[in-house]
């Protein structure tokens, strides 16, 4: 497999006809089984693009792959990572496969037709990619999930400007909100681009429900922790690139029905170390919704 990129300074953009094209990673697949260099084509592909997965299928070896596409902030720095191979008992007719996340993880659903059977099989991404990343650790060290990434940073640097506060009940609290986060803002907006009708509504509902509780957390106060940026104002600002995204495929205002919350978001993006982190809300993201 090889990753080929525009040699001009669009960036994602698709190439015109006068751009050249560069090889920038080849990745060689090869069965575990028996190795061999008549493996490298392959008769069905599945891409599962919001988890960065690509599947391909070798039937004349009864094999598929599972490959990792890591996306980087330009062409020339994306990456192709092989992190795992399952075998079917026969020759592999076509192959299908969706993408979800079931109690917090992602999980990938990969629907194989064989010549006298119809098999699933379930990938748990978080184990999928675990040899990956041991791998990829050898050398350096790997945190996985980002509210674990903001603990471990921390307690490491605890001294210069701590996060979470010291008294352990309130800690707990910050822990609690941010949980709260990851898990009833991100999968209710999430619906808002991903799906219509009763579902879609559904998902807006729970979003402002969950945008709300959090507002009657913060009340009067600059920031979640109090007079500075905090734990749960970490877990929640990078939400606010998404607020446009959310808003125009919902079809509704989060700031007429949270006006001190998206005060809050102007007031955490007046810190420099928020703005110059996040994307644009009015066009990345945005863009990256439409597109998917």
């Amino acid at each position: 497999m090889k990753i080929w990129a525009s040699t001009s300074e669009e960036g994602w953009l698709l190439p015109k006809g006068s751009d050249s094209l560069d090889c920038i990673q080849t990745l060689e697949l090869k069965s575990s089984a028996e190795p061999g260099a008549e493996e490298a084509s392959f008769n069905q592909v599945v891409v599962l693009s919001q988890m960065g997965l690509i599947l391909p299928a070798n039937a004349k070896k009864n094999a598929i792959y599972v490959v990792h596409l890591d996306y980087g902030p330009n062409p020339a720095s994306t990456r192709l990572d092989y992190i795992s191979e399952f075998t079917v008992t026969m020759p592999i007719l076509s192959l299908t496969g969706t993408s979800d996340v079931v109690h917090g993880q992602s999980v990938a659903q990969v629907y194989c037709v064989q010549t006298q059977a119809i098999q699933q099989y379930t990938l748990e991404l978080c184990q999928c990619l675990q040899a990956w990343f041991t791998r990829r650790s050898q050398f350096s060290f790997t945190i996985c999930e980002s509210l674990i990434a903001v603990q471990y940073i921390d307690e490491v640097w605890n001294n210069k400007s701590p996060l979470l506060p010291s008294d352990p009940y309130q800690r707990a609290q910050s822990r609690f909100w941010a949980d709260f986060v990851d898990n009833k803002v991100y999968f209710p907006g999430r619906k808002t681009w991903t799906k219509k009708g009763q579902k879609l509504e559904a998902g807006k509902n729970g979003l402002i429900e969950s945008l709300k509780l959090l507002e009657g957390e913060l009340g009067d106060k600059p920031y979640f922790e109090g007079d500075k940026l905090g734990y749960v104002d970490v877990a929640l600002i990078p939400f606010y690139s998404w607020f446009h995204g959310y808003e125009t495929f919902g079809n509704f205002s989060i700031e007429a029905e949270c006006p001190k919350l998206i005060a809050w978001c102007k007031r955490c993006m007046q810190n420099e170390s928020v703005s110059k982190s996040l994307p644009d809300p009015q066009a990345s993201l945005f863009g990256f919704c439409f597109s998917a």
